[in-house]
This record gives C-alpha cells, structure tokens and sequence, in this order.
C-alpha cells in the first residue's frame, strides 16, 4: 500500500510569525489538496490524522478550521477521512469525540479505545459513518474477525463506563478540571528556561522542552530530559509519559499528562507541584551536563524551516 505524508498541524513549529491560525490552516489545506492533485484524487482512499496529537508530538491540537478544511477536500475529491482518537477520543479532550470541537467535521471512520471501557479491560472500536456501511454491505459485507471480538465482560465494562460518563455528565467535569489543569501548568512552568511550548485540551496536555525558547532549538538528545523527568515523577507516585523526536522524529522532548476524569483538584495540585519539582531537578541536571561539555557542540539533526513570507489567499 502506496503512502504519502503532509505536513503535521504543528502551530508551534510550522506557523509563519506572519500568519493568523486561519491562514495556516488554510495553509496546511493547501499542501493536502495539492499531495491528492500530485498522487492523483481517483487513487487516494483516505486521509488518516489523529484530531489531537498523542504521545509522537505531544498534544498536538489542531489550528481553527483545519478539519473543516480537511473534511471539504476529502469530501471534494471522494476520499474517506479516518480520524484516530484511541487516546484523544472518549471524553478525554472534554467533548466525547475531540472532532467535536473541530466544527462542521463529519468524519467517515473514527478509531476509538482507551477511555471506552475507562481502562479497566481491553477494548476498542472502529465507527463508521452509514453511507460507508451501507457500501461495504452492499458489496459483500466484511468478512474479518478477531479472537476476542464484542467480548462480554470488556463490552459489560464499556457500557457500564458510558452509562458513568452520561450520569455524571463527565463531559462538563473534564473541561472545567482541563482549564484548571492549564492554568496551574501555565503558573508553574510558563517562562521556565527550558519550556517550550505547553499546549493540549480537556485533561490530555503536554510540554515542549527546547535548548533555547526563541530559536525553538531542541535539547541535546543524549541528555533524554523528558525521559528522567518520567523516571524521577514515577518514583514520586506520580505517572506521566514521555516522548522524543518531537521536533522532527529524531530529535526533541516532550512530557504528556492524561489524569484519570475522576482526578479531584487537590489531586491535580499535587500533579503538578510534582511535576514542577522534578522538572526544576532536571533543569538543574542539563545545566550540569551542559558546563561539565563545554566547548563541545551538542549534536543534533534539526533543522528548522525556513523563515519566509506566507503567500495567503
């Protein structure tokens, strides 16, 4: 199977200091019609995103009108949109599907896990739009199966898990202890000398590390600084992960923080109070590390884009 990329929705790394979030969404719609003109419409299936970034790029949220965009082009040209949210989805970004907040996004196939059965048992599912179904069935139907399909006890666990989400109204819990959990990020970590970016949405957020905030350099790779931040927040209770290449896939650090949506706000205080210590140890650490190779170049494979003036439309 043939495929092809476009450039990720990465605001803190692709968009032009002279362009609105509109104009790089248009943008990045731009490059994807442009890819389906270049591999030619009749053979493109499908476009397949996460609607929020997971653990590759860190809470990756997309700009204003991207999926709308998307979705108008796909639609244009007879391609199937498939949208990834095994970790983004099922409440976890404070509406129940994260294309929700996306706007008039109607997505083809949707792949959903995780928080469907709240973690409990293994489970997960593929949605999938009508006109889709009916086309399948009509041609055969899918003959496909696994082992431990539509389980009985980890679809029990799944419906129980959504009856929870509607009775506790779960959803509003979610956005209200996400802004919470911005604002306390924000507090503690803001304007630290290694924090890049902090971005994210319900209670699914990250943290960019970089070796200088203006030139958006990353961190010395053989360092691993969202590794040690991971190790030292696990030997405080405290489970947070971590992920490099964030940059470009080779090189970058970042943290993600996914709470439990029954985490309380004295709980989500103390998340971030551990955070913000191990990171302050880590911090110091690098600086360590830096004066102890002096004179020595930090390798790295990063290059950054080339700054040069949008054409927008």
């Amino acid at each position: 199977m043939d495929v092809s990329h476009v450039s990720a929705a990465y605001a803190y790394r692709g968009q032009h200091a002279d362009e609105t979030e509109v104009q790089y969404a248009a943008r990045l719609v731009r490059e994807l019609e442009a890819e389906f003109l270049k591999a030619g419409p009749r053979r493109v299936a499908a476009f397949v995103a996460e609607t929020v970034g997971g653990p590759t790029g860190g809470g990756i949220a997309p700009p204003k009108t991207y999926f709308e965009g998307v979705r108008r082009i796909c639609t244009k040209y007879g391609v199937l949109l498939i949208l990834d949210e095994v970790m983004c989805g099922s409440g976890r970004t404070g509406t129940y599907f994260a294309f929700e907040a996306e706007g008039q996004v109607q997505p083809d196939l949707v792949a959903i896990g995780k928080g469907l059965s709240g973690g409990y048992l293994p489970i997960a599912a593929t949605l999938v739009r009508g006109r889709v179904y009916d086309a399948i069935e009509s041609n055969g139907g899918f003959v496909h199966g696994h082992t431990y399909q539509a389980h009985p006890v980890s679809c029990a666990a799944a419906l129980a898990v959504q009856k929870i989400v509607r009775r506790v109204d779960m959803l509003s819990r979610c956005q209200q202890l996400g802004a919470l959990l911005e604002n306390h990020l924000k507090q503690s970590l803001q304007g630290s000398k290694y924090v890049g970016d902090i971005r994210g949405r319900g209670l699914f957020w990250a943290v960019e590390f970089v070796e200088d905030t203006n030139s958006k350099q990353p961190l010395d790779a053989r360092f691993a600084f969202a590794n040690k931040m991971r190790s030292l927040a696990h030997e405080r209770g405290v489970a947070i992960l971590s992920g490099t290449g964030t940059a470009d896939g080779l090189v970058g650090d970042h943290i993600m923080l996914a709470p439990p949506l029954l985490i309380t706000k004295r709980e989500l205080s103390m998340l971030v109070s551990i955070v913000k210590l191990v990171y302050v140890q880590v911090e110091t650490a690098y600086d360590k590390a830096k004066v102890s190779t002096t004179n020595k170049a930090i390798t790295t494979t990063y290059q950054p884009p080339p700054t040069k003036v949008s054409q927008h439309r």
